[in-house]
């Protein structure tokens, strides 16, 4: 019986221990999963969409400034005069005027239009109590107005579009930018996070030999083989690899908690303690072949796709619009109007008005006006003159530092690629020079603390390893982000 039950214990155990690689796996994290958290619900991220939307929404909604106003209305006056003579005999006067008229324009041509559809005064009298037929009277009418010189004008009528224009375009663009800015602390967190659950297990693994070599070395020094000093080496080099160790747990923790903050969220859909392991993160996600062509090019601003450059152009060109039109405000305003209309009187008895003594009449008119002092106009345009003026020193000051940004981020990635190999040389030889030393351990206590502090700088060296690797990797994303290129999110898993 006894044996059935260990039997049934060890196949309890064996099927434990093959569902750990499942479990360990089902709590194992890719990159992909926190990107697609930040795109879906990070706060700065969304907030940056949200802008971009709602400078679409009024970009679109200025086509409003085409639709003219149609209006229609209908009034009616009663008068009653009455006679001095005679209480009961009374002039009434009914008068109704009906009209439809509609007005509208095109701003960029500077171009309003007027025009009165239609309008009729009808007029029904009745002189002491006699009836007395209706009249008519009314008139149509269409007028034509240009701004030759301020408020609409053909110079400045487009302003107002193309800094609609302007402002999606930025917003539009401060979408990409925030993504790629994003994109960088999340890398940055994500690395720093899967590098911490290395780093600890590299530590966690000499621990383990470290406990292991102790207690070997313990049975040794009881036989007298080994001197006390190698013992107490060994018990020191296991307590300072469990300070480490519990070190970097605590890393791991502040790792996880601010790759969660990165992401963001309003409703946390991952919490630190599922973040159990992570995946790698592939450096096939860049094309090796831009970056060295990005590399070898000159730095062209005619072509250059960059993000913040593409937007301080925008914002340049938005600031001499400004000005444009505060320079605008300050002109005379020149109008030419041309217009048409017709006029009409029915006798008693007509049924329309335009059935008798109809008219016409063609108009061309010219006036000038221009208020005396303009003295808010004058102030706003030496404000917008001087806004100008500083914008365009800080936009030659930003080309020079994107300049200067460039050629750093090329050294930074030369430098990157050397250190990688540098750190690799030298992981290599702590790597053999401690596996070398392993064998003289027991032959005296000079030589065990060798092998101590070769494991020490063993780890040391695994270390900066990985912080290099991180560092090249970050250094390929900033050419991608200098560049505004976005194609390396497809390869994102």
């Amino acid at each position: 019986m006894s044996n059935i039950m260990d039997e049934i214990w060890r196949l309890f155990v064996l099927i434990a221990l093959s569902l750990i690689p499942h479990l360990a796996s089902a709590k194992t994290y890719n990159f992909n999963d926190f990107y697609q958290i930040m795109i879906s619900s990070n706060a700065t991220y969304r907030t940056v969409v949200a802008t971009a939307r709602g400078a679409k929404i009024t970009n679109d909604a200025m086509i409003s400034r085409y639709i003219p106003t149609l209006s229609l209305s209908r009034g009616s006056t009663t008068t009653t005069i009455q006679d001095q003579a005679s209480i009961f005999a009374t002039d009434v006067t009914n008068s109704t005027l009906n009209t439809l008229s509609l007005t509208g324009g095109y701003p960029q041509a500077g171009m309003t239009y007027s025009t009165t559809l239609y309008s009729d005064a009808i007029v029904d009298t009745s002189l002491k109590g006699t009836e007395v037929s209706k009249s008519h009277s009314g008139n149509y009418s269409f007028s034509l107005t240009f701004n030759l010189l301020k408020g609409l004008g053909p110079l400045v009528g487009d302003i107002d579009f193309k800094q609609a224009d302007i402002t999606e375009t930025v917003a539009t663009l401060n979408v990409k930018k925030t993504l790629l800015t994003s994109l960088k602390s999340l890398f940055t967190s994500y690395l720093g996070t899967f590098t911490a659950f290395i780093n600890y297990k590299s530590s966690e693994d000499q621990l383990s030999k470290s406990i292991a070599t102790l207690k070997n070395d313990l049975l040794k020094f009881k036989l007298g083989k080994i001197p006390k000093l190698n013992i107490l080496t060994q018990r020191t080099q296991r307590e300072s690899l469990k300070a480490t160790v519990l070190s970097q747990k605590k890393s791991i923790m502040t790792s996880k908690i601010l790759l969660l903050d990165q992401a963001g969220g309003k409703e946390r859909k991952i919490t630190h303690s599922d973040i159990t392991a992570l995946d790698s993160i592939s450096l096939n996600i860049f094309d090796m072949n831009k970056i060295n062509e990005w590399r070898k090019a000159e730095l062209s601003f005619n072509t250059l796709k960059n993000l913040d450059w593409k937007i301080n152009r925008l914002n340049l060109r938005s600031s001499k619009l400004s000005y444009k039109q505060t320079k605008n405000n300050t002109l005379p305003s020149l109008d030419l109007t041309l217009g048409k209309g017709g006029n009409s009187l029915s006798q008693p008895g007509s049924t329309s008005f335009m059935q008798d003594d109809y008219s016409t009449n063609k108009s061309i008119t010219l006036s000038l006006s221009m208020p005396i002092g303009m003295i808010s106009e004058r102030a706003a345009k030496k404000k917008a003159q001087l806004d100008l003026s500083a914008n365009v020193l800080n936009f030659h000051q930003f080309k020079q530092e994107l300049i200067r940004e460039w050629e750093k981020l090329k050294f930074d990635y030369e430098i990157a690629i050397q250190d990688l190999n540098v750190k690799q040389a030298i992981l290599d030889v702590a790597t053999e020079r401690y596996q070398s030393s392993l064998s003289t351990a027991s032959l005296g206590s000079t030589y065990q603390q060798n092998v101590v502090d070769y494991q020490t700088q063993l780890l040391s060296a695994i270390q900066n390893l990985n912080s290099s690797k991180n560092n090249l990797f970050l250094s390929k994303l900033d050419f991608y982000i200098f560049h505004g290129d976005t194609t390396f999110l497809k390869n994102i898993r």
